[in-house]
């Protein structure tokens, strides 16, 4: 099996030897609910009787009560965070995890895990308002908003940053990847901001496109305003 993924992102100046402990936490719970919630939707399909019934009632509850929907009657606030958890679509889990892997992990090593935590906390909430603000309509599921918006971020801190591709391969036993090409960061951005427009339904084409747009300059400006990492001592006995 052969992908074309991204790899790492290069800068000018090597980014601090720092652990990426939220990245991998956010990236396990999305993970295991994408694959507890598809277990138990396989189940429930084919009649397995392997699971409850109870635990599929229950998880049709959580994933539709934690969607975040456009219709005031069915908005609650806790679905500006919890959106993001509920993944529709194998393709929206695999970019997210892509993006989160390089991108994520490099923000993070820049700016220190509880900057990041704070950051997440912050841009999830915001670019679910937007996605309200603009009207997208219909139900909010999915990191996109945070990944938009954490490319931003990356691209207000590493503005000459490039991210290198290459073809990831999985034969067997042997994983590993063979590096092709490099991209700048804002051209990744644009790419991304294609691929999400192109997956939305055409009625609602422009507004997904303003919607992109507006978390992508959102990130951008709070990477260009958040505070700086301070470095760790391992940094500094490098210097």
């Amino acid at each position: 099996m052969v992908v074309l993924v991204p790899v790492a992102v290069l800068d000018s100046t090597p980014l601090p030897d720092r652990s990426t402990t939220v990245m991998w936490i956010w990236l396990a719970l999305v993970c295991v609910m994408f694959g507890f919630e598809r277990l138990v939707v396989f189940d429930h399909a084919f009649a397995l009787q392997l699971l409850p019934t109870q635990l599929f009632a229950g998880v049709t509850f959580v994933v539709a009560s934690w969607s975040c929907y456009s219709d005031g009657a069915l908005f609650a606030p806790w679905q500006l965070w919890s959106h993001a958890v509920i993944q529709s679509s194998w393709w929206q889990l695999g970019c997210e995890i892509a993006i989160m892997m390089v991108i994520g992990r490099a923000v993070e090593r820049l700016i220190g895990s509880l900057a990041m935590a704070m950051a997440m906390l912050t841009l999830l909430p915001m670019s679910a308002t937007l996605y309200l603000i603009f009207d997208v309509g219909g139900v909010l599921v999915g990191g996109q908003g945070l990944c938009l918006s954490l490319l931003g971020l990356a691209a207000g801190r590493l503005p000459h940053a490039q991210v290198q591709w290459g073809a990831g391969y999985w034969v067997i036993v042997a994983v590993g990847y063979v590096p092709l090409f490099v991209l700048a960061l804002p051209t990744m951005i644009v790419l991304y901001v294609i691929l999400v427009v192109w997956t939305a339904p055409a009625a609602v084409a422009m507004t997904t496109t303003l919607w992109a747009v507006a978390c992508v300059l959102m990130g951008v400006l709070i990477g260009l305003t958040g505070p700086r990492a301070t470095k760790s001592a391992s940094d500094a006995a490098n210097v």
